[in-house]
């Protein structure tokens, strides 16, 4: 007797995000660098390449003459206002915010988890070509008020 696994929606939207997903960092470059020129952002005198030193991307200079030079839309930028314009983002509640408060502003948390939100989507994502450069690890505080820093010196 034969049986038939029956593909769900679910299954088929996995095969395909496994089938586009960038496994290098030469890949991921790639697919940032094409979605940045998609989008129009300008960049002249400037490369996006691997850093060696920090173990992911920087930019660097392609002139010793000229300036170089990056104009990107607003819309590419990933922020508290992009969170609140999304349509698949509900933001959170001012109770979440209130309990917060004394440990993250409101505008770092709300971009804090639009990230994790349109991470969670995958290659479905707008931002999954951002998401998929930015380093899996940092040694800089997450969190922080000002005056938490006003008080270290």
């Amino acid at each position: 007797m034969k049986r038939h696994l029956e593909s769900t929606v679910d299954d088929e939207i996995q095969m395909v995000q496994q089938r586009f997903k960038p496994t290098t960092n030469e890949e991921r470059l790639v697919l940032f660098k094409n979605w940045l020129n998609e989008h129009n952002v300008i960049w002249k005198n400037v490369d996006i390449r691997s850093s060696i030193l920090y173990g992911g991307f920087a930019l660097y200079s392609t002139s010793s003459e000229e300036l170089p030079i990056i104009e990107i839309s607003t819309s590419l930028l990933m922020s508290s206002e992009s969170a609140k314009n999304s349509s698949t983002f509900i933001p959170p509640t001012s109770d979440i915010f209130n309990q917060a408060e004394q440990h993250i502003d409101q505008e770092t948390l709300m971009s804090t988890l639009f990230l994790l939100h349109e991470r969670s989507k995958g290659i479905k994502s707008f931002w999954y070509p951002y998401i998929q450069v930015l380093p899996t690890t940092f040694s800089t505080p997450l969190f922080h008020k000002e005056n938490y820093v006003e008080n270290t010196s």
